[in-house]
């Protein structure tokens, strides 16, 4: 659950309840804004550390009281991550005295291989926004290429070598891709031309690389806007993140949810995802005799 503003504890509470009678899981996913860049560390890193686990412990009480299936202590806090061992482990502590399910915190490429403290918690997990094209719309091929061999990085090498060590499991707490040119290639930056298929080709990509990975435990994609059928969200020119009624949307319901072939007319079946061209046709398959 998302909210620029301020989420009361009753609309969280709400919004639990809501998913978990459409049947899916729930991970409530502390963020703090703005983020902990290395300009903007606390004064008193003691004092933070107090004022944060108050913070923390509060909606873990809320996570054990609603059956929450997931944790996440703390989103992208970068040099904060990366010290300060005895203190995470104090505030892990004390979180385990009040919920009982799995404790994660969400890393950024840049850091995720230095967080000290991952023996600490139940999952490692990653803000996966690497950069995997310079190109306007790289084919799915290409991508897949890239998780291991882009500029000199091999990004899945690196993940499964920090997996090794540590010996937890692994998810994408956050990775989304904007519906613009140059998708595989931006994070923040504005990019004027929509391009629905570049955006569904890094979510085909991203699945391709690491659904297969026996110690990959999901991905939580950014972001899906909580409104009947997304209705007002997303849809041919949004530039924005949401896969919401655009071709990245078609792939993932095809990908996850693919129709009965014996229960369909024809043999023939075409989906409303073409890696051709952005299909704003309803979600579904095109079944053509």
């Amino acid at each position: 659950m998302y909210n620029s503003g301020h989420t009361t504890d009753a609309e969280l509470i709400s919004a639990i309840s809501d998913i978990h009678d459409r049947g899916m899981c729930v991970m409530i996913k502390l963020h703090i804004t703005p983020g902990l860049a290395p300009s903007k560390q606390p004064l008193d890193i003691n004092a933070f550390f107090a004022t944060y686990a108050a913070f923390v412990n509060h909606y873990a009480v809320i996570a054990q009281a609603n059956g929450v299936e997931f944790l996440c202590i703390g989103n992208e806090m970068n040099v904060v991550d990366d010290a300060n061992y005895s203190l995470w482990s104090a505030l892990i502590q004390g979180v385990r005295k009040l919920y009982g399910g799995p404790l994660t915190l969400n890393s950024t490429p840049q850091d995720y291989q230095t967080v000290p403290f991952w023996n600490l918690l139940d999952y490692i997990s990653i803000s996966a926004y690497f950069a995997l094209s310079p190109t306007t719309s790289p084919s799915v091929a290409e991508l897949v290429n890239a998780w291991s061999n882009y500029q000199g990085s091999n990004y899945l090498n690196d993940i499964e070598t920090l997996q090794a060590s540590v010996n937890k499991p692994l998810m994408f707490t956050e990775v989304g891709y904007q519906s613009v040119d140059y998708a595989a290639s931006r994070f923040t930056l504005p990019a004027p031309n929509y391009n629905g298929v570049a955006q569904a080709n890094c979510y085909e990509a991203l699945l391709q690389v690491f659904e297969s990975q026996p110690w990959f435990a999901g991905v939580f994609f950014w972001e899906w806007w909580p409104v009947p059928y997304g209705v007002g969200y997303g849809g041919y020119g949004d530039t924005g993140w949401t896969p919401q009624n655009k071709a990245a949307q078609d792939f993932l319901l095809l990908h996850w949810n693919p129709p009965q072939l014996d229960e369909m007319e024809t043999d023939e079946i075409i989906s409303t995802y073409d890696t051709t061209q952005d299909i704003t046709a309803p979600i579904g398959w095109d079944v053509r005799s």
